[in-house]
């Protein structure tokens, strides 16, 4: 016992105790890695890289993708530790880790999986590392691609089963076989779908979800969704039961839906918190833009729902051209089956200042579900409550009916239809827009006065971990709703002066060098 009467020995204790604990948390504290394509190291450095994503990820740290090709997809089915993210990152010229090894051309391109993205486990992030905030079609804003040029029968391009806290963003995801002739009988992938158990916690930002089918995102009764910042064009595919390969005069089937919500049955909760705001909804087809047989706590806000200009409806074959590029809905923007629950609940849902261009829709087969926009509460529900439409902008699009809100109205609409409620505005002209031609629906006008609502009682600003805010004063440009005095209607706020050109200019051509 006479070793602990020594101050200097217990001092020297202390210190290696000090340092064991010290290195202790080094070893642990989180590591960047690298990828490239062609190399074979240990994944230390640029010079040193990994060739692929190694089967076995380690908790907490980061991969930097280089450019370049990476196989059919991947399995994350790393054990989960608390709450470590690993985070797989688009590695670009501004931000690459280490300088060790490194090339510029390492980050000026995409890195690409031909094959499923498949989580299995909780916490991950997957990262372009892009920088825009305003939806892009430009694929090459996208640091990270998952491109597969095949069908999946009922099986997602980014599959996530029995897994929580999962977060994409900067992420093209492509299907290349969509417009396969021969094959539309079995037409059945969905861009991501959301199976098992374990559902929550999901973000969906700032990506690009392009030319799947079926249910374009499939969620089941997952809680606390955002899916914000994206562009979402021809998802959720109405498609014609011809038999393979045949176009011919064929009868479409009213088939699924771009963003749904399903409820597996009695003892399952319902889907709830979900917010979808900022977004680009392009010429999508199927029944619903949203969709959900019971919901609860849903906020769909500030989006563009149109069909480019020039393809203002859908058709039949008999009718005129058919073409994928001619086919389009986005009808239904939020919408309600008939419910299954026990005590089947429609509540607090909310789609306000939203603008909808160039939905109008010539197909006479499909029953009134297909020739309007709708926000519809189906009659088979219980329970519905504190249910809003406020604020919406229509242009060329068919009417807009609503059933079973609590609020309705403050619309503005002109070019043909208009979309019901109260304090309607109508007569807008296409001059409204920066460029009606060029689907850039920015207003350079305000509109007449819409409700404010952020004075009313269901309104949620309050700072929230997971969304930020669950309803917003902004626009997806971030200006102030109300700022100057009016709330417009529309996904845009009006803003004094003429806006910023954001089309890029044409690449010169015909250029010599003397």
């Amino acid at each position: 016992m006479s070793i602990y009467k020594s101050p200097n020995k217990i001092f020297l204790i202390f210190l290696a105790v000090f340092l064991g604990l010290f290195g202790l948390a080094e070893s642990s504290e989180a590591a960047n890695r690298y990828v490239r394509q062609g190399a074979s190291g240990n994944g230390s450095d640029w010079a040193n890289a990994y060739g692929s994503l190694p089967s076995a990820l380690t908790r907490g740290d980061t991969y930097y993708l280089a450019t370049g090709s990476y196989g059919a997809g991947h399995i994350f089915d790393d054990a989960v530790n608390g709450t470590l993210v690993i985070t797989i990152k688009k590695a670009t010229v501004a931000d690459h880790g280490t300088s060790t090894g490194w090339s510029d051309s390492y980050g000026t391109g995409q890195a690409i999986f031909t094959g499923p993205i498949i989580f299995a486990t909780s916490y991950y992030t997957i990262d372009g590392n892009g920088t825009h905030i305003v939806p892009s079609t430009n694929t090459l804003d996208y640091g990270i691609k998952v491109s597969l040029n095949t069908h999946l029968l009922h099986a997602g391009y980014v599959q996530i089963t029995n897994s929580s806290n999962i977060t994409i963003r900067y992420v093209h995801v492509y299907n290349a076989a969509r417009d396969q002739e021969g094959i539309l009988g079995s037409d059945d992938t969905i861009a991501l779908r959301v199976s098992g158990v374990n559902r929550h916690h999901y973000k969906i930002q700032n990506s690009y979800f392009q030319n799947c089918t079926t249910d374009g995102m499939q969620f089941g009764n997952s809680k606390y969704v955002l899916i914000e910042r994206s562009v979402v064009e021809r998802l959720g595919r109405r498609r014609p039961y011809c038999g393979p390969g045949v176009r011919g005069n064929c009868p479409y089937a009213p088939y699924g839906q771009v963003l749904q919500f399903h409820w597996p049955g009695a003892g399952s909760d319902l889907p709830n918190y979900i917010v979808v705001r900022w977004n680009k909804f392009i010429h999508n087809e199927g029944q619903a833009i949203l969709y959900g047989e019971n919901f609860r706590q849903v906020r769909f806000y500030g989006n563009i729902i149109y069909n480019k200009y020039g393809q203002t409806g859908v058709c039949l074959p008999s009718v005129g051209d058919c073409t994928e590029g001619n086919r389009g809905f986005n009808n239904g923007i939020v919408a309600g089956a008939e419910a299954v629950a026990a005590t089947p609940e429609f509540s607090y849902v909310s789609s306000y200042n939203n603008t909808h261009v160039n939905l109008r829709d010539s197909l006479t087969d499909a029953g009134a579900e297909f020739t309007q926009i709708r926000y519809h509460i189906a009659s088979g529900y219980s329970v519905v409550a504190e249910n809003y439409l406020y604020n919406n902008l229509y242009y060329n699009s068919n009417n807009s009916t609503s059933n079973r809100q609590t609020g309705h109205g403050y619309h503005a609409s002109g070019g043909y239809g208009a979309p019901g409620g109260t304090n309607a505005q109508t007569g807008l002209s296409s001059s409204i827009f920066v460029d009606y031609t060029k689907d850039d629906y920015r207003v350079v006008a305000p509109t007449a006065a819409g409700l404010n609502l952020a004075a009313q009682s269901w309104w949620n600003e309050s700072a929230d971990t997971f969304f930020g805010t669950f309803d917003s004063r902004l626009d997806m440009y971030g200006n102030i709703r109300g700022a100057d005095g009016t709330w417009d209607r529309g996904a845009y706020e009006y803003v004094s002066g003429v806006p910023a050109d954001t089309t890029p200019p044409a690449v010169p051509t015909g250029l010599s060098i003397s």
